[in-house]
């Protein structure tokens, strides 16, 4: 046994210890570094890197194309909603407004005009309708008074026509006879000029009763075939120049539609252009949509700056809120499990060093990337650790300092995970392994003595001991000449509250 504790100690690099071990059987407890075995809580943090981000920031786009800038807000000036950001120069857009304000003038009065020569038109053209209409209707009047000849009005008024002509005829030839009688007889009382008006009297009634006779012959016979044809034709006529007039009254206004369809589109085009050319010089001058810090953008390769021309659309600087802080954090795949939202985390800012902010978990990735994803790496290179797996993890800050917390900035975050209540622990190089077994070198009475241990989880360089060890003994981790390398010290014996993290980069 004694043997076996001997090449211990040498493999160990304790030749001292060795050498009195050898002579007496004892080790020199100040030649080694032995420490108590603690028991207490273990906080269990994940460990990463990240830079500060606003949770929201806005985009600043141009909505107008190639004009010089003539005004930016200074980089990393805190501005207030409604403040001025940029600026660009109006002189050409506001020479292409006057421009298109002109045209829009001549092309209105244009339309104007074309639109009265189309109502003009129209309305002849519905004069000429409605004259047609009439001289049909006129037409379409005569014809019908002709084929309803003889009417009855018309013969009852040749029939009195005629008796009274008969008895004016009557009376005519009467006294004429009586005339004619009495100058046959000689009595000397007839004179020349009484017997020449009897006469013209009774030829004159005899004429009138002829003319009533064959007024009512004619009435009594209608119109004539001839009128009745003629009257037709009249009617066919008028319906003709009608229909004419009606299909012509389209062909009369097409082309003076097509020239107000013309008019107008070319007024819409100058007014489309003045409207935009108008939306143009308002948006020469951009003002900030909310509160936040101005962040200029690299526009083809180069960062924004006064007199540069860009394109329309492009984004010339980034608005964040600052009111609001959150940090990407890059969180491996073996430890994804242990982050859970609203676990608590501590962050420092590698500009600010001695403040420690806090803040939270407020997002776990759900899809891993390669740890390289998005990050830029020279031709034919490859990173080391290409192909490990990450996955994002986002920690908002508790507090907010616009003046100090500012984009970019580079942290270290130690989440929170978990914390491991009242377990037994010493430093992982308590602990080695051999044959599959692990043991501890456990100091007591003077002696090491090897002891068979179970370990638990690993925390940085500590671990948990499950079985073997009891809190309050002694184990070795080495010579003191190796204690420069920097081990972390356990809690001594009644402490409570000791700390661990795991790495997360």
């Amino acid at each position: 046994m004694k043997t076996k504790l001997l090449i211990l100690l040498l493999v160990l690099g304790l030749p001292a210890a060795a050498l009195a071990y050898f002579l007496t059987g004892r080790v020199d407890v100040d030649s080694l570094i032995v420490v108590p075995v603690a028991k207490g809580d273990l906080q269990v943090k994940l460990r990463s890197t990240g830079k500060l981000e606003a949770e929201k920031s806005t985009r600043i786009t141009t909505n107008i194309a190639w004009q010089s800038i003539v005004f930016l807000a200074p980089e990393g000036q805190l501005v207030k909603k409604g403040d001025k950001l940029v600026e660009f120069a109006r002189e050409e857009l506001e020479e292409q407004a006057r421009n298109a304000r002109a045209e829009l003038r001549v092309s209105e009065a244009r339309l104007e005009e074309a639109k009265k020569a189309l109502e003009a038109a129209r309305l002849q053209a519905l004069r000429d309708i409605e004259m047609k209409k009439a001289d049909l209707a006129i037409a379409q009047l005569e014809l019908h008074n002709l084929r309803s000849l003889p009417r009855p009005d018309d013969v009852k008024e040749a029939d009195v026509e005629l008796r009274r002509a008969n008895a004016v005829l009557a009376a005519a030839k009467e006294e004429y006879d009586r005339l004619v009688r009495l100058s046959a007889a000689d009595v000397g009382i007839v004179l020349q000029q009484d017997m020449r008006e009897t006469k013209q009297a009774y030829e004159k009634a005899k004429g009138e009763q002829e003319t009533a006779t064959l007024e009512r012959r004619l009435v009594l016979q209608g119109a004539h075939p001839d009128e009745i044809k003629e009257a037709e034709l009249k009617v066919s006529q008028c319906e003709i120049k009608l229909a004419q007039t009606e299909k012509g009254l389209p062909e009369q206004t097409k082309q003076l539609e097509a020239t107000v369809e013309k008019a107008k589109a070319e007024a819409d085009k100058f007014k489309n252009q003045l409207q935009k050319r108008e939306e143009e010089l308002r948006d020469t001058e951009i003002k900030a949509p909310e509160d936040g810090m101005v962040v200029y953008r690299i526009v083809e390769t180069k960062k924004i700056a006064k007199g540069m021309k860009v394109w329309k659309g492009s984004g010339i600087m980034d608005l964040p809120n600052l009111s609001k802080m959150i940090i990407k954090a890059k969180v491996r795949e073996s430890q994804i499990d242990l982050v859970a939202v609203g676990q608590t985390a501590s962050i420092q800012v590698d500009a600010l060093p001695g403040r420690v902010f806090t803040g939270k978990v407020t997002e776990k990735g759900k899809v891993a990337k390669d740890i390289t994803e998005g990050e830029v790496v020279g031709w034919g290179e490859a990173r080391a650790d290409s192909g490990v797996k990450i996955f994002d993890v986002t920690v908002t800050l508790d507090q907010s300092d616009p003046e100090i917390l500012r984009p970019n900035l580079i942290t270290r975050i130690e989440i929170l995970a978990s914390t491991l209540k009242g377990v037994t622990y010493v430093p992982t190089d308590a602990v080695a392994e051999k044959d599959g077994k692990k043991t501890a070198s456990v100091y007591a009475g003077g002696r090491l003595r090897p002891r068979e241990v179970k370990v638990g989880q690993s925390v940085d360089d500590l671990v948990v001991i499950t079985e073997g060890l009891q809190p309050g003994e002694r184990v070795c981790l080495g010579p003191k000449g190796e204690a420069a390398s920097g081990r972390k010290p356990v809690t001594k014996r009644g402490e409570k509250g000791g700390t661990a993290g795991v790495n997360g980069d």
